[in-house]
């Protein structure tokens, strides 16, 4: 196997505060009806800081856990991204408060440092980490993302949402969770729905984050579908195509050199972590150069011949989803500022799933004979794939929602493709939709092929943004209105309640139970996703959201496999050990939580402060904050 394949998430360590209070108790407190945070935000308890914890010392224990219990040598680690949103300082960043934990091995050399914006970092974080380790930057060390945060907010409706907790990423090749490439989307624009000007607390618009959050969700969803789409004719057309799953990573110029050691000592002689793939001692004359090429999927797509290219017999890519649905999922995981919303998202996604049912197929790609060969094949293909999948059809989904959303239940004739719509505009771009059109084009291009041409890749990826857009725009004026219509939204959760249970509820147990914790939220869902599944995540495909606000959101895939070592997955469920961890927890009243609220207030830009809350509190092993000095420099101890 080559030493760059399979990039993605090798391991999950958790961590949250010792100290909760109880939503349902915390009702009663505020004087509001019951029910309001455990049914209305769906929430069972919220974690939350005292003051002698804090963002820092919540990542230092985070980090430190992860390399003890896989037995990391600090000297491995090539590169630390954190993300957060909640740094102590305008300057330092908290990666270089988690330097003070490579200090005694002697390794300076680590790249990365923080990444802010909103609930957005770790992702951002994580997708930097996956990067250096595809470039020819890499030298052959793992990456770790920390994602450390808290949210608190002021008195009022937004409390009760807030949270706090860790989550520490080890990120390699020959990983258990690969992030599949070509398989990402993304949305970011300016807003302000939610930012931190100044003082302890954000500024909130709640209704209109909310809004945001949905329509970032329904963007980057309508884009990933758009995309398998697109690259399944692509792929077929061109199987070198950068789009084409299993592309080469690399430059074919130039490789990376990974340095694989296996005959230096382990740091630990019984450590079940695998050899390192880096060099203690670097002895350039021992080197391995791993040239990392396209997996068989494309080369097989390749050795295919002129059959898989002119549409006569095409055979879909391994991977390649040609009419991408939740149900090409295994398993959902979403950015959960509440549960409540986590349950709406994803009955949006399925409604965007009808939505999209009902729309005739379109072309995939355009440019060649080849690609519109194929793309009248995909094309047809797909809706035999969503007759299958949808036995009685779109129609029985008109009549359901014919009553609670009129406005929206046009029949599939009336519904138009998006290119359609916009084929005035893209025509220059050879976007046809008409089965007649598209048969004409393919008849000329039969009469005259020395005059056929393949697009250049910048025109093809115009092409594609274009299309993605157009069918984007569309949807987005079918669900402009519905986030209002709660007869909608109720029946959008009632036909999708069993998928829920079945793909997203086994990621949700954390943050349930600890509440929103900003850009640690998702690495959370995907560690109770574990706990709950282990070794039956192997072979699975995963769905993951993150958003966060200002705004900037994206989605992407991770496939589980079944890998041999300490990295297996039925080894990391023993390790996030959620429900035992959350057992441990001591509850705390109202008033208490009332209390710390007041005194982080007073802790904030502090100087020569020294916490009121005792470590003894505190489990084992667990970074605290002992000072701020009188510049302001905070110093740190663990418990022992």
């Amino acid at each position: 196997m080559d030493a760059l394949s399979n990039i993605g998430i090798l391991a999950v360590e958790p961590y949250f505060p010792s100290q909760f209070v109880d939503q349902a108790e915390l009702e009663k407190h505020d004087n509001v009806p019951a029910g309001k945070y455990t049914v209305g935000l769906g929430q069972t308890s919220m974690a939350f800081f005292k003051d002698q914890e804090n963002v820092v010392s919540a990542a230092m224990t985070v980090t430190q856990n992860l390399m003890d219990k896989y037995q990391i040598d600090p000297r491995s680690i090539g590169r630390l991204e954190v993300g957060t949103e909640s740094s102590i300082d305008r300057s330092k960043s908290i990666k270089t408060f988690l330097m003070a934990l490579f200090a005694d091995s002697g390794n300076t050399d680590i790249e990365g440092v923080d990444n802010v914006n909103a609930c957005y970092g770790g992702t951002a974080g994580l997708y930097n980490a996956i990067n250096w380790i595809e470039s020819r930057a890499w030298d052959g060390r793992y990456a770790m993302v920390v994602a450390s945060d808290e949210a608190v907010y002021a008195e009022g409706p937004a409390r009760p949402s807030g949270g706090a907790g860790a989550v520490a990423f080890l990120v390699g090749p020959n990983a258990p969770l690969v992030l599949e490439r070509g398989l990402t989307s993304c949305h970011m624009e300016h807003m302000y729905d939610f930012y931190k000007p100044a003082g302890v607390y954000p500024k909130v618009d709640g209704p209109l984050s909310l809004k945001c959050y949905m329509r970032a969700l329904e963007t980057c969803y309508i884009r990933l579908c758009r995309k398998a789409e697109v690259r399944t004719a692509v792929n077929i057309a061109n199987p070198r195509h950068p789009h084409a799953p299993h592309a080469p990573t690399h430059s074919p110029l130039v490789q990376p050199t990974a340095l694989v050691v296996n005959s230096q000592p382990k740091c630990d002689p019984n450590s079940s972590t695998p050899d390192l793939i880096f060099p203690l001692s670097p002895d350039p004359s021992q080197a391995q150069i791993s040239h990392t090429d396209s997996e068989p999927a494309a080369a097989s797509a390749a050795a295919a011949g002129p059959a898989s290219l002119t549409g006569s017999a095409p055979a879909a890519a391994p991977n390649a989803a040609q009419n991408l649905e939740l149900s090409d999922f295994d398993y959902c995981c979403f950015h959960s500022p509440f549960h409540k919303l986590v349950r709406k998202a994803f009955a949006r996604l399925c409604h965007i799933d009808k939505l999209r049912q009902q729309r005739p197929p379109g072309p995939q790609a355009a440019g060649s004979s080849a690609s519109s060969n194929a793309s009248e094949t995909t094309g047809t293909a797909q809706a035999e794939t969503r007759q299958e999948r949808h036995p009685q059809g779109a129609q029985a989904h008109q009549d359901a929602l014919q009553a609670a959303h009129p406005q929206h239940t046009q029949s599939p004739s009336q519904l138009q493709h998006p290119c359609e719509q916009h084929s005035p505009s893209m025509s220059h771009l050879g976007m046809h939709s008409s089965p007649d059109q598209l048969h004409e084009k393919q008849r000329h291009q039969q009469q005259a092929p020395g005059l056929q041409q393949q697009p250049p890749p910048g025109e093809q990826a115009q092409r594609l943004h274009q299309l993605l857009e157009a069918e984007a725009a569309e949807l987005h004026k079918q669900l402009a209105d519905t986030l209002s219509n709660r007869a909608l939204e109720k029946a959008m959760a009632d036909e999708s309640a069993a998928q829920f249970e079945a793909k997203v509820k086994p990621g949700c147990l954390a943050g349930q139970a600890l509440g929103n914790m900003y850009s640690a939220s998702l690495g959370m869902a995907l560690a109770s996703l574990i706990e709950a599944k282990g070794a039956g995540l192997e072979g699975s495909k995963i769905l993951v959201f993150s958003y966060g606000s200002g705004l900037a959101a994206g989605m992407f895939v991770l496939k589980g496999r079944a890998v041999p070592g300490a990295f297996a997955l039925h080894h990391l469920q023993s390790k996030v050990d959620l429900q035992d961890r959350l057992q441990q927890r001591t509850k705390s009243s109202p008033e208490e939580f009332a209390e710390t609220m007041h005194v982080l207030e007073q802790r904030f830009h502090a100087a020569e402060y020294h916490p009121v809350s005792s470590a003894a509190t505190l489990h084992p092993h667990t970074y605290y904050l002992k000072h701020i000095d009188h510049a302001y420099r905070s110093s740190y101890s663990r418990v022992d």
